[in-house]
């Protein structure tokens, strides 16, 4: 993100290397470190302006709308889950915040091409394996057993 200090949080280790070596400024693993505090301090204690929140993780969403973001904060939900879950209502509104949904856009494909033909993002970067659309079922599995060595699957048809 241009103009944007970016802090990753995650899990595995190997996909917060490859976010820093991607540009993110502050990588956190939250099984070793508390992300609350270790964001608070990345930020002043002033709270993250933009947050994609992307596991589908209802723990973290809470923590992204609860913890994480400053006044007039927006958290944009890409993760997907089917757990409810409580929001309370002044969390939202004593800090102002924008909490957006998303679904697919591919009306930002054109853009998204152009940054991969111009060199601004190379999409190989975060391909980690290839599976033939006939072993679909071996990648999820893969995914699932080999998070570590999982950044994005392709399959080929």
């Amino acid at each position: 993100m241009k103009g944007a200090k970016v802090a990753i949080l995650d899990v595995v280790d190997s996909r917060l290397e490859t976010a820093k070596e991607m540009g993110a400024d502050m990588v956190i693993n939250s099984k070793t470190k508390d992300p609350v505090e270790a964001m608070n301090e990345f930020t002043g204690g002033e709270g993250f302006n933009l947050i994609y929140e992307a596991t589908g993780n209802v723990n973290v969403l809470q923590m992204c709308i609860q913890k994480l973001p400053s006044p007039a904060g927006r958290v944009v939900v890409l993760g997907f889950s089917t757990v409810e879950f409580p929001i309370r209502q002044v969390d939202i509104m004593s800090k102002e915040l924008e909490i957006i949904g998303t679904r697919l856009n591919n009306y930002r494909f054109p853009e998204v091409i152009e940054w991969f033909k111009e060199g601004k993002v190379d999409p190989k970067s975060i391909v980690t394996n290839t599976f033939p659309f006939t072993e679909a079922d071996k990648a999820f599995q893969y995914n699932d057993e080999h998070p570590e060595n999982v950044l994005k699957i392709v399959l080929t048809f």
